[in-house]
Parts: structure tokens; C-alpha cells; sequence
């Protein structure tokens, strides 16, 4: 073993406690072991708080139902005391009923007896009210249904009679339109006619406008000549003889003359009557013969 080069260890002195600092050791351990003892104390007093709390919980729960249970029992009691009276009362109401028609007297008898004969007349008014009423609903319903049944053959023969006029409305039309049509197509011809002739009457024209010219003048002559050949049909049917038409098995109807141009009064008279001078006498050769003689002598 070597020895150390700074020489021997030199001893220490042993640390002396003072008495003091001892005193106050053992007061210190002292007081922390009372106050462990003190802690157990606490936990068991509360231990004993807890049961004697949770006893008296129970105690009261027990003390409860008990006092449910008998408030039930009560009830019970009370409402089989109240359907006995109930029954009682039902009993000795029916023995008065029974009773008191025979302590009642003739005035209250013979009142009874009036207002019951009211009510069933009142009864039997409002039946009879009721009665009357649900007739006259009926007969405005069939009233109505009559009416609708009527509206509705009116609009079918309306719809009828609008079918069967339609076509002859269509022809009517149509003669109506070719007319103002034909008349139209006359006055442009004539105007288209005026313009040439005022605008080229000096201008020598081809081969082909000469012919286009013509034609058109010859549909203008053509044109006026069929319109002059209708009126003078238009005026010459009145003087014309036709073919009579078939009327037998037809009801008659009236035949509208035609009013002459001048319009004069008794125009109508006067026709009737040359007709029936006509028809009664007889005459040969033409009715112009007398104007074509010579009127002077010479």
C-alpha cells in the first residue's frame, strides 16, 4: 500500500448534537405522530356519519311507503263509501219516482198532461215544415234538370242548323268574293290599258307588244260584254218564262215580287192586275208590233 505523499489523515472530531436541537427533534416527531393518530380518528367518525345517514335514508323510505300505502287503502275505502250512496240514492230516487205520481194532484197532472201535448205539437209542426221543404227542393231540381235538358236540345238543333248553314254560307261567300274579284281584275285591265295607251300610243311597237296589246283589249271587250249580258239578264228575268218547280207535298211560302226602278205607289196593284188580264186574254204576235208601225201617214 502506498502512503500518501500529503501525508497521514489527521482524525476529525465526532459531531456533538446540541441538546437543544435534540428537544426540538423529538417535539417535531412528536407532533407529526399525533397528527396521524388524529386523521384516523376523522376517517372513522366519518365511516360512522355515512351508516348512521344511510340508516336514516332507509328508515324514511319505509316510513313513506308505509304512509302511500295506507292513503291508498283509504282511497279505496272512500270510493267504495261513495258508489254505496250513489246506489242509495238511485234506489230511494226511484222509490219517489214511483211515489209521486200517486201524491201528486189533478192540478200538476193536468199541467204535465199540456206541456207534453205542446212539445209534440211543436214536433209536429217541424216535421210538416221538413216535409214541405224537401218537397220543394225536389220539384226545383226537376224544374232545373227540365230547364237543362231543354238548353241542351236547343244547342243541338243551334249546332245543326249551323252545320246545314255553313256550306250554303260558304257558297254565298264565295260568289260574294269572285264577284268583287272579277271587278277588281276589270279595273286594273282597264287602268293598265289607259297607261299604255297615254304612255306609248306615238311609240311604234314590236311584233310581240302589239300581240300582248291586243290581247289584253280582247279580254277587256270580253269582260265588259259578260258583265253587260248579266244584267241585262238580271232584267230580263222578271219578263222571262220559267219552268215551274216541283211543289207538291211542300208547304207554300211567299213569293216576294220585285219593285220596279221607279218605285211608284201601287206598282205592286198594278202588276197583279196585268197578270190576271194577261192570263184571261188571248193575244198573238209580238208585244212591240204596235211601235214598229209607222207613227205618221203620209
Amino acid at each position: 500500500m502506498s502512503e500518501d505523499p500529503r501525508g497521514p489523515k489527521v482524525p476529525r472530531k465526532a459531531v456533538v448534537e446540541k441538546p437543544a436541537r435534540a428537544a426540538e427533534r423529538e417535539a417535531r416527531a412528536l407532533l407529526e405522530k399525533n397528527r396521524s393518530y388524529r386523521l384516523l380518528e376523522d376517517s372513522e367518525e366519518s365511516s360512522e356519519e355515512t351508516v348512521s345517514r344511510a340508516g336514516s335514508s332507509l328508515q324514511k323510505k319505509r316510513k313513506k311507503r308505509k304512509h302511500l300505502r295506507k292513503k291508498r287503502e283509504e282511497e279505496e275505502e272512500e270510493e267504495e263509501e261513495e258508489a254505496s250512496e250513489k246506489g242509495k240514492k238511485k234506489t230511494g230516487g226511484s222509490k219517489q219516482q214511483t211515489e209521486k205520481p200517486e201524491s201528486e194532484d189533478e192540478w200538476e197532472r193536468t199541467e204535465r198532461e199540456r206541456l207534453q201535448d205542446l212539445e209534440e205539437r211543436d214536433a209536429f209542426a217541424e216535421r210538416v215544415r221538413q216535409r214541405d221543404k224537401d218537397r220543394t227542393r225536389n220539384v226545383l231540381e226537376r224544374s232545373d234538370k227540365k230547364a237543362y235538358e231543354e238548353a241542351q236540345k236547343r244547342l243541338k238543333m243551334a249546332e245543326e242548323d249551323r252545320k246545314a248553314m255553313v256550306p250554303e254560307l260558304r257558297k254565298k261567300s264565295r260568289r260574294e268574293y269572285l264577284a268583287k274579284r272579277e271587278r277588281e281584275k276589270l279595273e286594273d285591265l282597264e287602268a293598265e290599258l289607259a297607261d299604255e295607251e297615254f304612255l306609248f300610243g306615238d311609240v311604234e311597237l314590236s311584233r310581240h307588244e302589239r300581240q300582248e296589246l291586243k290581247y289584253k283589249r280582247r279580254v277587256r271587250d270580253l269582260a265588259r260584254e259578260y258583265r253587260a249580258a248579266g244584267e241585262q239578264e238580271k232584267l230580263e228575268a222578271t219578263n222571262r218564262y220559267h219552268m215551274p218547280k216541283e211543289t207538291r207535298g211542300q208547304p207554300a211560302r211567299a213569293v216576294d215580287l220585285v219593285e220596279e226602278e221607279s218605285g211608284a205607289p201601287g206598282e205592286e196593284q198594278r202588276r197583279w192586275e196585268e197578270a190576271r188580264l194577261g192570263a184571261a186574254s188571248l193575244k198573238f204576235g209580238a208585244r212591240d208590233a204596235a211601235s214598229q208601225e209607222p207613227k205618221y201617214q203620209l
